[in-house]
């Protein structure tokens, strides 16, 4: 859609609740799994309505803080 000739376009500003919420920092990586168990994650991710990424977070957390 075209803009007025006279639109500016610092008009406006950011709107209050915008954008993304401010969440935890995070780095992509690159892992190499095995169809299987990768597989296996990705049924077991859908079952708990979450996202792969969610799934693979959780399972590192728990094993670097040391939680069964």
């Amino acid at each position: 859609m075209a803009r007025a000739p006279w639109h500016q376009r610092t008009w406006g500003g950011k709107r209050p609740g915008a954008g993304r919420p401010p969440g935890e920092p995070t780095r992509r990586v690159t892992a190499r799994i095995p169809v299987a168990l990768l597989d296996r994650l990705e049924d077991q991710a859908q079952q708990q309505g979450e996202t792969l990424s969610a799934l693979l977070v959780e399972a590192v957390r728990r094993y670097v803080e040391g939680s069964p």
